[in-house]
């Protein structure tokens, strides 16, 4: 066995130990990462940080966006969990514009979103682009489709405005 294959080898297995699971060293390398902050991201990817993202961005947040994008590279494995994490997002979305009060109408677009919701949008486009790219998922709208779901537009009936009302109090 040469010399390279053993530096190969050893460092793909730091790789993984630090991420505690099998991570693509070559992601690893794109996004610049040492094993610190390989780890770091695991482990923040294990307590849920990425799946709960929609439902809590902060300007802290905004500012470790990358972060987010780069667990989504390293951590998402194939279409059906990019399809999942996607679809966590926009009930995310749904219930943040639920409590706070934001109307969406049918004009509106990831593009030209209202700007309690830009963050959001911002961060969905860019996790969405590198899931399209990775898994050949579609492009997704989910203020389009917030626009035009039901629960949204108060067309559905008393009990279940009552039970949203009272959910997002």
């Amino acid at each position: 066995m040469s010399q390279t294959s053993n530096v190969s080898n050893l460092a793909e297995r730091c790789i993984h130990l630090s991420a505690g699971c099998c991570v693509d060293p070559d992601l690893v390398a794109k996004w610049g990462m040492n094993l610190s902050k390989l780890k770091k991201l695991a482990e923040a990817y294990r307590a849920g940080w990425l799946h709960n993202v929609m439902g809590r961005i902060t300007p802290l947040t905004l500012r470790s966006r990358n972060d987010y994008v780069a667990m989504a590279d390293l951590f998402i494995e194939g279409t059906a969990e990019a399809m999942a994490l996607l679809d966590r997002f926009e009930a995310d979305m749904e219930e943040f514009c639920a409590s706070a009060g934001l109307e969406l109408t049918e004009h509106m677009t990831m593009e030209t979103v209202s700007s309690e919701l830009r963050a959001h949008a911002r961060l969905y486009q860019q996790i969405n682009l590198l899931f399209m790219q990775k898994f050949g998922v579609e492009r997704r709208d989910p203020v389009q489709r917030l626009a035009t779901n039901p629960i949204m537009n108060g067309e559905t009936n008393p009990f279940v405005k009552e039970f949203m009302a009272a959910r997002s109090a």
